[in-house]
């Protein structure tokens, strides 16, 4: 073919959905240019374009980009790959994620640098393998599609590019005897089956396992004894090495505590948590729960010379450079404080180059300006004009000590971006940290409270760090990492069958308890076999020499009982008395169902017992009654019966086992009676359709062999059990922290690391086409009882959750100081995220409406919009004002920390949304439904109202600063070029001239892009076209294109609503809503510049259009505002009214009548 065309490959091996991790390598052959793309795709994906070229694939490009549908997603992203590169791609099927990693020899001659800020530059992640490096890159794509196979897939460009595809394998292959260091079984090995008593392996891992145990207990006890000794030394204030040095050191190290290794991390977790529990609450009770000012761990930047490299931009390939800054602490004025430095570079195209440099630091985050020129005399005093030098924006993370940093940088002038660390230099001397930005506030009181507040901070901050334990430690519990309940599926039950072969045929056994009928049953929730669980579980993890740490009272049902919920229903039904009443129907239902099946002469009785007490399973799990259900509701039961107990014995006839042919059918209906039985002594909870039952139950009838089949379900039952008591644990230990008792917004942040992870636990089955994980996954036939007090409890954590929500709202409204505000909006981050779960229509109720969830989402919305609106309209400082870069970055980096807030808040509300409408289709609990959909509608319509003035007054502002932007510069070009050409002695009026600041680009630019969008461009130029806009550069921008380009926030802000509203008007009872509010039309009719009056009796009555005066939203906007509301208008009376209003907005956005510039007018017309 020609070259330079795009083309796609995909592998004839697909991935299918909800199978795990998958891993597969691509080797370049030849690759000079990069000009190469690797990824994966579903079968809808064309093969005339690159992948991700459309939105049926996601693939990297060889020069750091990440596309998908067409649109590059990122510009930054790992490496650049050529000729000799191996690309491993890792797609995690279960998530919906995948990530890239470069494979590279461990060679001599490995290009990679021994300098230590090169080495963090261009290898963030590292792993050492044997034979090679495996650099991961990390997750490039989230939400990739759960429902379609996907495909490896190769995008080539050049005409001679080669590539190979290989396989990565994911298993240990070998004798089976070897064993994974990564995965923790080296630390407590299991005992290998069938061995002989006199085998020395056996020895030998008994005496690892004895040895981890002891190592295990001893740095137990320590833990316990260490908290004790801190905790009390901090009420009686004897030695603050026990909580400056000792306290952060054992929680760090707690925190480290891996989750994989068999029984010790279980243990460990469940030992320690409740003297963590009861350390944070007891230090809470020393600090009262008041806000302490500072920072907890960082003290800002260390002043002295840094060295500072960055990687060539992302498309140049050009190399690093590096200079040489003297950083030093600024006070620019009495409020605000920073750093500054000047430097000069020492390698690359900057050498002998100046440059300074403007910071702040919040947090652990860094954001500067640089700004370069060239070395002269005169130095920056030369630069005339904001685009006469060259500017850079800088936002990084430092480290603990404040003597490095990593991050990204993005070039102003000209839109390119690369990867940028630095190092302090070890010197001599005064070694002065330079204090983090901050508004002083009483400074007076500061510095005569310096001693206590130094000391609150300390134990704020330990408290903080022994709440992330606490979250570690949680999802340890919660989550089974080691799989501990699942280590028998190792020992074979049928003793005909390979080890090999009964792994493969017990993990399809163990699929069948995901099938919906059985996912949702019980298997008991009597106080005996619960209790009978708990006892497992202690014998599994509790010895009589273990530290008494409270393992036995958390391992005890009676005491979990008593303080969780003592009034919980299971509200599980249990099989009785329904032989009676099948006995009783049977005759006259056989002959309305086929009989009483043509294979029952085989053996008559075994025939007719089986058959009956298949039924009973089936009326049982379709929650029938016999007595009460009609003949007709009965038939499709027996019907489905017979034809599972015939086709059975047909498939055992059929077999070729010389055994006689009744024996077969007697033995293969015992076997159904068996599997009946069991199906009988599971509770139910709800009504299911006879066809699911049908279908799960002849999958089930279908698998199971051999009533070792049978013993495996009931073990597996058994381990799901335990799995649901260890997540009743962890989600009872993190309630009893966050239900009002503590109130440090750091603690509670700590504290909320873990919960996202528990709440999407990894789905086994999606039911009702779920988002993600459910906190109750992968819990089949757990017992009832303890699956309510789950979800109790975490209805019961969501409204705390809420609750502390709403208290760090009336916080932040109070005169809080500068880092008091920043704790308090960075808790509110942690807890919005927290909130974006997944559930089901049993707990829309308790998680929507009883928690109020829906009333604090307006709240955090109009709080951080507010704020981020009056920042946007406070002018930065002029030069009037004695300008000060430091102290707008700071209130540039505080707008960013709203920005963040409404992106989580508003990504929430789609989450509940969508749940809410979903569950509306199911036709169940429409009571809570109902109420919850007019609640996510009424802030989806309060929101749109606030935020279409926002967008047209954004649109406003930024095409008057462009316009007296260029205004300014003709100007001064006019009167430089006057000056030049007049020779006459007439003196001219001075045009004022424009003093440049250094560092005042950077902060304009970030201000009008903020600071993640400024670093991540959607898309940058390409390295051809990669030079500095001229002064002769003055396109007319059309307010669309404008939008596009400046990426200001409520653009992107708005089109996330407007997404919200798509799902509303596809779900039939929000749509319902919206159709009968008036409100939603005019709203709609508004934004087009149609002004729409109802009548009494709701009908429209009449239409005019705004001004033309009047703003108006973009035409992108407006043309899918009007595509949404033709389904709505369809279930409207027909109005000449509306008819009028419509022909109005053809007529005024067609291209033949209007000189709009809006590019997208024409769409407005043609959906019109």
């Amino acid at each position: 073919r020609a070259s330079k065309v795009w083309g796609t490959v995909l592998s004839n091996t697909a991935f299918s959905p909800k199978t795990g991790i998958h891993r597969f390598a691509v080797r370049l052959d030849k690759c000079e240019k990069g000009h190469v793309f690797v990824g994966v795709a579903t079968a809808q994906a064309s093969m005339r374009t690159y992948v991700g070229g459309d939105k049926y694939g996601w693939g990297m490009i060889g020069t750091q980009a990440l596309w998908h549908d067409r649109r590059k997603i990122r510009g930054d992203y790992g490496a650049t790959f050529r000729t000799g590169s191996t690309i491993i791609v890792t797609l995690d099927t279960d998530a919906g994620t995948m990530s890239f990693s470069s494979w590279k020899d461990n060679s001599p001659n490995s290009s990679y640098s021994i300098d230590q800020v090169v080495h963090n530059i261009q290898s963030p992640r590292k792993q050492g393998q044997v034979g090679g490096t495996v650099e991961d890159w990390g997750v490039a794509f989230e939400g990739l599609p759960l429902d379609s196979k996907i495909y490896p897939a190769v995008g080539l460009y050049q005409r001679d590019d080669r590539v190979t595809l290989l396989a990565v394998e994911t298993e240990k292959e070998g004798n089976g005897n070897s064993i994974d260091f990564s995965e923790g079984l080296c630390y407590y090995p299991p005992l290998p089956l069938r061995a002989k008593t006199n085998d020395t392996t056996i020895s030998q891992i008994q005496m690892v396992r004895k040895i981890n145990d002891g190592l295990q207990r001893e740095g137990l006890r320590y833990a316990t004894g260490a908290l004790r000794h801190i905790i009390a030394s901090i009420r009686g204030e004897s030695d603050e090495f026990l909580s400056q040095t000792l306290l952060p050191s054992l929680a760090s190290a707690i925190c480290l505590v891996p989750p994989s290794i068999p029984v010790l991390s279980e243990r460990f977790s469940l030992s320690l948590l409740p003297q963590l529990t009861k350390s944070i609450l007891e230090m809470e009770e020393i600090t009262e729960g008041d806000f302490v000012e500072g920072p907890l761990f960082h003290n800002g930047l260390l002043e002295g010379k840094w060295v500072i490299r960055a990687t060539g931009s992302t498309n140049s390939g050009s190399d690093a450079e590096e200079y040489i800054v003297d950083l030093s602490s600024s006070m620019e004025d009495e409020t605000s404080m920073g750093f500054h430095g000047t430097g000069v570079g020492t390698t690359g195209k900057s050498k002998n180059g100046l440059v300074a440099i403007f910071g702040s630091v919040q947090g652990s985050m860094v954001h500067f300006v640089e700004e370069w020129t060239d070395a002269s005399d005169e130095g920056f005093s030369s630069i005339t004009s904001d685009d006469a030098a060259s500017s850079c924006v800088v936002t990084a993370r430092l480290s603990l000590d404040g003597t490095k940093f990593e991050g990204t940088y993005r070039n102003v002038q000209f839109g390119t971006s690369g990867q940028i660390a630095g190092l302090r230099l070890t010197c001599e001397g005064n070694d002065t940290r330079i204090p983090l930005f901050r508004l002083k506030e009483s400074p007076v009181s500061s510095r005569l409270s310096e001693k206590s507040e130094v000391s609150d901070r300390d134990v704020v901050a330990g408290e903080a760090l022994l709440g992330l334990a606490h979250s570690h430690l949680s999802n340890i519990v919660g989550e089974d990492s080691a799989n501990d309940n699942s280590i028998m599926f190792d020992k074979p039950y049928e003793s005909s069958l390979s080890q090999e072969s009964w792994k493969s045929r017990s993990l399809k056994l163990r699929k069948c308890l995901s099938l919906p009928t059985l996912s949702q049953a019980s298997a008991g929730s009597t106080d005996e076999s619960i209790s009978l669980h708990f006892s497992k579980l202690r014998d599994t993890y509790l010895s009589t020499d273990d530290v008494d740490s409270g393992l036995s009272s958390l391992l005890s049902w009676t005491s979990l009982k008593e303080i969780l919920a003592p009034g919980i229903d299971s509200q599980e039904r249990v099989a009785r008395d329904i032989a009676a009443q099948v006995d009783l129907f049977d005759d006259k239902q056989c002959g309305k169902c086929g009989g009483k099946g043509s294979l029952s002469a085989l053996c008559p009785s075994e025939y007719l017992q089986a058959r009956k007490l298949l039924i009973c399973a089936f009326v049982h799990h379709c929650g029938k009654k016999v007595d009460e259900a009609t003949l007709t509701e009965l038939e499709p039961i027996w019907s489905m019966s017979l034809k599972l107990v015939e086709d059975g014995v047909r498939r055992s006839i059929a077999t070729n086992e010389k055994i006689p042919m009744r024996r077969k059918a007697a033995d293969c209906c015992s076997l159904f009676c068996e599997i009946s039985m069991f199906l009988l002594d599971l509770g139910t909870f709800a009504e299911a359709s006879v066809e699911t039952v049908g279908a799960d139950f002849a999958e089930l009838f279908e698998l199971v062999s051999c009533t070792a089949d049978i013993e495996c379900l009931r073990d597996e039952i058994s381990c799901s059990s335990r799995r649901a008591i260890l997540r009743l644990i962890s989600i009872r230990e993190t309630l009893s922290l966050l239900d009002i008792r503590v109130r440090n917004p750091a603690v509670i942040e700590a504290l909320l690391v873990g919960l996202p992870k528990f709440f999407s636990q990894q789905n086994a089955s999606a039911v009702n086409n779920e988002l993600g994980g459910y906190y109750l996954s992968n819990l089949p036939c757990s017992p009832g009882v303890i699956r309510q007090l789950i979800r109790h409890n975490v209805h019961r954590l969501v409204k705390s959750i809420v609750d502390v929500c709403r208290r760090g709202l009336v916080q932040r409204k109070q005169s809080l100081s500068h880092e008091s505000l920043v704790s308090n909006d960075s808790m509110i981050l942690a807890l919005v995220a927290s909130l974006t779960m997944v559930f089901r229509t049993d707990d829309l109720k308790a998680i929507v409406i009883d928690s109020q969830l829906l009333t604090v989402i307006p709240d955090i919305l109009n709080e951080h919009r507010g704020s981020l609106s009056l920042l946007s309209s406070t002018p930065l400082s002029s030069e009037e004002e004695k300008p000060s870069v430091v102290k707008d970055l700071h209130e540039i980096a505080r707008g960013e920390v709203s920005r963040a807030i409404l992106r989580a808040t508003v990504a929430l509300t789609h989450v509940v949304s969508y749940q809410t409408w979903n569950s509306s289709e199911n036709g169940e609990n429409q009571a809570p439904v109902s109420e919850a959909t007019v609640g996510c509608l009424t802030v989806l319509m309060d929101e749109l109202k606030v935020l279409f003035p926002l967008v047209i007054d954004s649109i406003k502002n930024s095409m008057l600063d462009i316009r007296e932007k260029t205004s300014k510069t003709q100007w001064e070009r006019f009167y430089e070029r006057s000056i030049k050409s007049d020779s006459s002695d007439t003196p001219m009026v001075e045009a004022k001239r424009h003093r440049h600041q250094v560092g005042r680009s950077g902060v304009t630019f970030l201000k009008e892009n903020g600071i993640f969008t400024a670093i991540y461009p959607s898309s940058p130029q390409k390295p051809s076209s990669a030079r500095k806009l001229s002064q002769d550069d003055s396109p007319t921008i059309a307010p669309e294109k404008l939008v596009r380009n400046r990426g200001i926030f409520f653009h992107q802000y708005l089109s996330h609503w407007i997404h919200i509203f798509v799902a509303a008007t596809k779900a039939h009872l929000s749509r319902s809503v919206i159709v009968g509010d008036s409100t939603w039309i005019s709203m709609i009719f508004e934004a087009n510049g149609i002004v729409v009056k109802f009548g009494k009796d709701g009908n429209v009555v009449n239409t005019r259009s705004l001004p033309i005066s009047d703003e108006k939203l973009p035409g992108r906007y407006r043309s899918r505002f009007l595509r949404l509301l033709f389904p709505i208008l369809k279930r409207l009376e027909p109005s000449e009214e509306l008819a009028k209003g419509l022909f109005h907005i053809v007529g005024s956005s067609c291209s033949t009548t209007t000189s709009g510039l809006d590019e997208d007018e024409g769409n407005v017309s043609r959906e019109g």
